[in-house]
């Protein structure tokens, strides 16, 4: 069995929530695949200056990421613009991974159409569980 690999999508604004998770995931020994909430330029403002070059090498490095991963940690927060997560998210569905939804607790779940695509956990612990196969999620 291939040792776990997450990729964790994230809207931009819970950036710092993807790099606690991106520590806390590491200490307890499992690979993060995903690099782009380490970056200095993910931020909204850096992202929309970029040029169209540059924002198809960044999607293309996080499409490779996630193919690489064994599973997709989605991290929900309140309602925000910014969906790229969203479509890692199916992007990781389609290519038969498993995606956890982590809604924080003041997070909705983007779409419902997501819905039937993710399993639903409540916290970091349960996430690991699930990614360690031991139980979890909804």
């Amino acid at each position: 069995m291939k040792a776990p690999s997450v990729y964790i999508a994230a809207p931009l604004p819970l950036r710092a929530r993807a790099l606690e998770l991106a520590g806390w995931l590491r200490e307890a020994g499992v690979f993060v695949s995903s690099t782009w909430h380490a970056s200095e330029r993910a931020t909204v403002a850096v992202e929309a200056a970029l040029s169209e070059q540059d924002q198809d090498e960044i999607a293309e490095q996080c499409l490779r990421e996630i193919a690489r991963s064994t599973h997709v940690a989605l991290l929900c927060g309140p309602p925000t613009d910014r969906h790229g997560n969203v479509a890692e998210a199916a992007y990781a569905a389609g290519l038969g991974l498993p995606v956890l939804a982590c809604v924080l607790s003041d997070g909705v779940l983007p779409t419902l159409v997501l819905r039937p695509l993710v399993t639903v956990v409540r916290d970091e612990a349960e996430l690991l569980a699930v990614i360690a196969g031991v139980g979890g999620g909804s």
